[in-house]
């Protein structure tokens, strides 16, 4: 990781800490997240880093701007891995209630894939989204219940099994469960290394989800299997068995969930898989057998 790409995504934290005030610029919170304020001073102070502050498993600067282009309000999400402007793009992602938001992040995607290397964007990106965001406007007059209504009873199931060298950014975590939402998916995400999503509703949304998400800044990610269940089968009859898509821990550890102090219990974790009778699943992440 150079560090002359972390002094550009300061500068970038530092003029929009200068246009946004703390209720609407913030950091993600909790162990992960990387200070800022700390990574400033100490370049300042020392001319550079210490050695081994940013380990190899660091996954950039991470935070949050809300911002408003009335009448849309929005929360976007911004991580700025290690290697940007170099060679990295940002990875950003918008909720929003007013908008239809797997559209909308596809289109922003497009964009930052757009634009060169080798210069900062988080001002154009920042410019696209309030630009852009009311074409994206939800139907008001389209309830929940109508959408579903108009969903083909004759759609396929889907359940996705994707395994990641690692889940620890707490960015990544919540827009997990705001993506699975917004595509009202049921299963689940499991923080640690190795991290672990699952995902399963509608053969399309779990597409849509997986196409999302294999595109955000990972070290290493792999739909480890895909099952599929057509319409009129029994199968179908029976398929969906996780609960609305959250975050789960089984920690072999008294604290539960905390980043690279999480390791899994693999037993409770199986028995888990088991309970909701997709005990095959663990073997389809692991490669391994589930034993008793």
């Amino acid at each position: 990781m150079a560090e002359e790409s972390i002094r550009v995504q300061l500068d970038e934290y530092e003029l929009l800490s200068a246009m946004y005030d703390e209720s609407e610029l913030h950091q993600a919170s909790g162990d992960m997240g990387v200070n800022v304020a700390e990574m400033r001073a100490m370049i300042s102070s020392a001319g550079c880093l210490p050695a081994g502050y940013l380990d190899e498993e660091f996954e950039g600067i991470e935070f949050f701007l809300k911002l408003a282009s009335p009448p849309v309000t929005m929360e976007v999400a911004f991580n700025l891995p290690p290697s940007y402007p170099s060679n990295q793009r940002p990875n950003v992602f918008v909720r929003s209630e007013q908008l239809d938001l797997t559209k909308f992040n596809q289109s922003l995607r497009r964009y930052i894939d757009s634009l060169e290397y080798n210069a900062p964007i988080v001002m154009d990106i920042i410019q696209w989204i309030k630009d852009n965001c009311d074409g994206f406007i939800r139907d008001a007059a389209v309830s929940h219940d109508d959408e579903e209504e108009t969903m083909s009873s004759k759609m396929s199931l889907g359940r996705f099994w994707i395994h990641s060298h690692h889940l620890y950014s707490s960015t990544k975590r919540r827009n997990l469960i705001s993506l699975a939402g917004n595509l009202s998916l049921n299963g689940f995400s499991m923080p640690g290394k190795p991290g672990v999503i699952v995902a399963e509703g509608y053969l399309d949304n779990c597409q849509a989800f997986w196409d999302t998400v294999r595109n955000w800044n990972w070290k290493k990610i792999a739909l480890r299997e895909s099952e599929v269940a057509e319409e009129g089968t029994e199968l179908y009859k029976d398929f969906l068995r996780l609960d609305k898509f959250s975050e789960i821990a089984f920690s072999s550890q008294s604290r539960q969930g905390n980043g690279r102090e999480y390791h899994m219990d693999m037993g409770m974790f199986r028995k888990f898989l088991a309970d909701k009778r997709l005990e095959h699943g663990f073997t389809a992440l692991f490669g391994l057998e589930a034993k008793e």
